[in-house]
């Protein structure tokens, strides 16, 4: 299943946004800041995130020259238990596929930052979508801030 969602996720009622275990593709932009804190440190303190997809350039876009490449290293965010794994569709970075889904209930989409990257947010995400097709996963996006204006 599919789905863009018109309201915040903390305002949901799913059950597996309440309980599953929850994966989220993201970068810098999933700030939220009413709470001061990014999207996967939220689902973090619900307790239900197990694994954050992030652009091959970085979460937080340290990476833009790519020379760091599957060697960035998030230990210092203090999130035991959480996998954090680059996303790119080419070269040797795996898209989103069913078996990185494994133990994932939901996958929850939080980009709107693409910027200069968006062909590869673009391949990203398609991934993650078909992912989610030939599988029994969820994926969920918010709606666009900018639409509310």
């Amino acid at each position: 299943m599919f789905s863009f969602r018109t309201t915040p996720l903390d305002e949901q009622e799913d059950i597996v946004l309440g309980s599953g275990k929850l994966a989220v593709l993201c970068n810098q932009a999933a700030w939220n800041p009413e709470k001061e804190e990014y999207l996967f440190e939220t689902l973090y303190k619900k307790g239900n995130l197990v694994k954050v997809f992030y652009p091959e350039y970085g979460l937080f876009g340290e990476n833009v020259t790519g020379d760091k490449a599957g060697k960035l290293d998030y230990s210092y965010l203090g999130m035991e238990g959480v996998s954090f794994i680059p996303i790119k569709c080419e070269d040797e970075y795996a898209p989103i596929d069913v078996k990185m889904l494994e133990n994932v209930d939901a996958l929850i989409v939080e980009y709107q930052d693409s910027g200069s990257r968006y062909d590869s947010f673009t391949n990203a995400l398609a991934a993650a979508i078909s992912a989610t097709e030939s599988s029994s996963q969820s994926s969920l996006a918010r709606p666009s801030l900018i639409a509310s204006l």
